[in-house]
């Protein structure tokens, strides 16, 4: 793998990690704020119900008390008008004296039983109290809008000084004369306050958690408790209930810097609206819940991070460590292949140093014995036996020949070959060369098959290297039995062209292998073991290389590489 596709395969994996990542992350943000929102909504729900059921217990019970409150004075009130009833049917008798209206004050357990004329002046007075009858004048009353017609013209709270208060109730005779009956206020009066809105809210404003709690009708407070800030009274506490709900909530802060959670909710006795009743609580619960789910959106997004920085660097790490690992492998292979390219230049520069020394030895000798033959044919033939003489000159003149053939193949291993090279296409010469060479392999019943990939141009020896794939070519189709298979490919990869030649045949030994482009060595009975060393001098000379394998299903796998110059 080369550095650039490395580099690709990184930033793919980046390009697919990273936003993935961002993803769940997002993903985990928005789960954690719809958590958040939920909990803090279950907590204003639940602040909701519990100062709904406060504000269900005020009214109830400030309900049940004003009835209990008003059956008590109505009692009170109707006892009184039968007294003032009974002073009336007795006046119109006879003249009262003063025992009976003290009998009758004393059985009826009254405060004050008094009879006044017209002009609201006492007649006469009955009562418990240690005053005298001057000062027990009850001067709320007046006497001018008495009506006959109307007997029972008063009732309610008088004062009749400031320490006594009375509930009284005032009976007119037809003369325009009255009774004044009265009872002591102060246990009614205990008992209006016990039952009252004013110490419901403040019973109320007792409880856990609550803060101040408040009664207002219009823009006027009728009750409320210590703590209610009624200087801080807004637009909201006046702007009624939704339509859709209950109760109205809000979250305010007031002087202190203290949030509360204040509920308005419409406020009843007897099924009519008396006013609203405001109750404010506590937040403590709900901004420990918010501090909470807070805390848990911030440790879970950072434990991500964490995990995902964790995840990121150990997928990084590992693919810098396979790079490296792959780095490693494919330097050990050049230094492999660097090492068997030195071995093979040695050997080439051995046998190059043996085919000189060799042909230097032999060459001389033989240009003499081949002009002796020459002068032996021309000038010496015998008159008997000619045919004979001329038959074994002319096997000792090709045996020449032949020797100096092999002499020729030492001294082109012994000289570099020289280069004649063209702008070409390496499959146009493999084309070439395969066409020459498949009626052969036709003839032999061998299958050729030849694949071209797609190469650029370049620069080589079209006729060299045309050699090259020719010698591979009668390796392969002596390897291979009759119906065998031999197959020809081209293809780039980086910087090269390879030329692949591949045959099905019994394959090459490990053993052999190394040997396989040593001078003079071959295993066929009939091979000069020159023509891979000639390969491989070809390649070597265009700067390339050549690699031998086994094949997968048999046989052997020669590729010759070719650098793309530009």
């Amino acid at each position: 793998m080369s550095k650039p596709e490395r580099s690709w395969r990184i930033a793919t994996n980046l390009r697919v990690i990273i936003p993935l990542a961002i993803l769940l992350f997002v993903i985990l943000l928005a789960q954690s704020i719809l958590e958040y929102r939920a909990g803090r909504k279950a907590a204003i729900d639940l602040l909701s119900n519990q100062a709904g059921t406060l504000i269900h217990s005020v009214s109830t019970a400030a309900e049940k008390g004003l009835l209990a409150y008003e059956s008590q004075q109505a009692r009170i009130t109707a006892h009184l008008y039968t007294v003032g009833e009974m002073v009336e049917r007795l006046s119109a008798i006879r003249e009262v004296k003063q025992r009976e209206l003290d009998e009758i004050l004393q059985s009826n357990d009254l405060a004050l039983l008094q009879l006044v004329d017209s002009n609201c002046m006492p007649l006469l007075t009955a009562t418990s109290y240690k005053y005298s009858i001057d000062e027990l004048r009850v001067t709320a009353i007046k006497c001018e809008e008495f009506d006959p017609e109307r007997p029972q013209a008063f009732v309610g709270f008088v004062n009749l000084s400031p320490d006594i208060h009375l509930f009284a109730a005032v009976t007119i005779f037809p003369d325009r004369r009255a009774v004044i009956a009265g009872v002591d206020a102060d246990e009614l009066l205990l008992m209006r306050r016990a039952f009252g809105a004013g110490s419901l809210i403040e019973a109320l404003s007792q409880s856990p958690g609550l803060k101040y709690a408040a009664i207002l009708e219009g823009i006027s407070v009728l009750a409320a408790s210590r703590n209610f800030p009624s200087d801080s009274i807004d637009n909201w506490y006046f702007s009624g209930v939704p339509a859709d709900s209950t109760i109205s909530t809000r979250i305010k802060r007031i002087e202190s810097g203290d949030d509360i959670f204040e509920v308005l909710s419409p406020f009843y006795i007897g099924g009519q609206p008396s006013g609203q009743i405001v109750v404010g609580l506590d937040t403590a619960y709900l901004n420990q819940l918010t501090s909470q789910l807070r805390n848990d959106i911030i440790w879970r997004s950072g434990l991500f991070l964490f995990v995902a920085v964790l995840v990121v660097s150990g997928i990084l790490i590992r693919q810098n460590y396979r790079l490296l690992s792959d780095e490693y492998k494919v330097i050990q292979d050049d230094v492999r292949r660097l090492e068997a390219d030195r071995t093979l230049s040695a050997k080439l520069a051995a046998m190059g140093e043996l085919a000189s020394g060799v042909a230097h030895e032999i060459r001389n000798p033989l240009n003499a014995i081949s002009v002796i033959i020459q002068r032996l044919k021309r000038e010496f033939e015998p008159k008997c036996d000619a045919a004979e003489y001329r038959e074994l000159t002319d096997i000792i003149q090709k045996e020449t020949d032949r020797i100096n053939d092999s002499v020729k193949q030492f001294l082109t291993l012994a000289r570099p070959p020289v280069l004649n090279k063209t702008e070409s296409n390496l499959n146009e010469c493999v084309a070439h060369v395969t066409s020459l060479f498949k009626p052969r392999a036709e003839q032999k019943g061998c299958r050729l098959d030849v694949a071209f990939g797609d190469l650029p141009q370049m620069s080589f020896d079209t006729e060299l290297c045309g050699q090259a794939l020719l010698n591979l070519l009668e390796n392969a189709i002596a390897a291979v039995d009759s119906n065998g298979r031999i197959s020809v490919k081209t293809y780039r990869k980086g910087k090269a062209c390879f030329l692949e030649v591949t045959d099905n045949g019994p394959g090459i030994p490990d053993k052999d292998k190394e040997r396989v482009f040593d001078l003079y060595y071959t295993t066929k009975p009939s091979g000069t073991g020159m023509g891979l060393p000639n390969v491989l001098r070809i390649v070597k000379e265009h700067g390339g290389r050549v690699e031998i394998w086994d094949n997968h299903g048999g046989g052997t796998v020669f590729r010759m590489e070719f650098p793309i110059e530009k």
